[in-house]
């Protein structure tokens, strides 16, 4: 597994207000029966699973579902696949799911339009795909190189993608705008390889409490991710 990815998660497991700031804008969609696309060691899973009647969680590494099996091992909501996205959904019955969950994994996904393709078949008529990626291509740097980005999307990209696979947009926001100028500074003109861990903690104490309040108050014009809600239409 790269190492890179695994000190990533690491990270994000160690950054409360940031993952709790995702989840509390997904929370309206969490419900029913869902499924996490790419869970990594759960730090997304520990906060929807007491939302919702089950919780499949799709994880291709073998280590990584191992870490998910030992965190969850008392939890009788979740089930843990460790197969690739296509072939799990391919053996799988259509109209399934209620809500597909996937933060930080499209990116990932060479052929992004036939994931979502996949995707729009695996959920029920009025169900919910909720998705979270890095956003701007000028901020690609080496830590999205190493940890497997294909790329760093644009709102309209993404959003005109969504809908040829069929989804309605529900609700699409740039989020994070702060954070642009410290990935610009520290990875993209820096050079930095890998995110610090104790950076990264301080940010989540200091930095996304303010730009969670500005957010709050002003829609930015742009920003370090994209958070996109769609529709599967009745």
């Amino acid at each position: 597994m790269n190492s890179e990815l695994d000190s990533n998660l690491e990270a994000m497991d160690n950054t409360p207000r940031y993952v709790d700031w995702i989840v509390d804008q997904f929370n309206p969609y969490l419900l029913g029966r869902i499924a996490e696309i790419g869970a990594g060691i759960g730090t997304i899973s520990e906060r929807i699973v007491n939302k919702v009647s089950s919780l499949d969680l799709i994880e291709p590494s073998v280590s990584f579902a191992e870490t998910l099996r030992v965190r969850f091992k008392d939890n009788d909501k979740i089930s843990v696949i460790s197969m690739m996205l296509e072939n799990y959904m391919s053996d799988h019955q259509p109209d399934h799911y209620d809500t597909i969950v996937m933060v930080n994994v499209l990116e990932h996904i060479e052929n992004d339009r036939a994931t979502l393709n996949l995707l729009n078949s695996s959920l029920r008529a009025g169900g919910h795909l909720l998705i979270y990626v890095p956003a701007l291509p000028f901020l690609y740097s080496k830590p999205d190189e190493l940890v497997g980005h294909y790329r760093r999307y644009l709102r309209a990209e993404l959003t005109n993608k969504l809908k040829e696979a069929g989804f309605k947009i529900k609700y699409d926001s740039d989020i994070d705008f702060l954070g642009i100028f410290s990935w610009y500074v520290f990875n993209t003109m820096g050079g930095k390889t890998s995110l610090s861990s104790s950076a990264v903690q301080l940010y989540d104490r200091i930095g996304v409490p303010i730009t969670r309040f500005g957010e709050r108050q002003i829609t930015p014009p742009v920003g370090k991710n994209i958070i996109v809600v769609a529709e599967k239409p009745v």
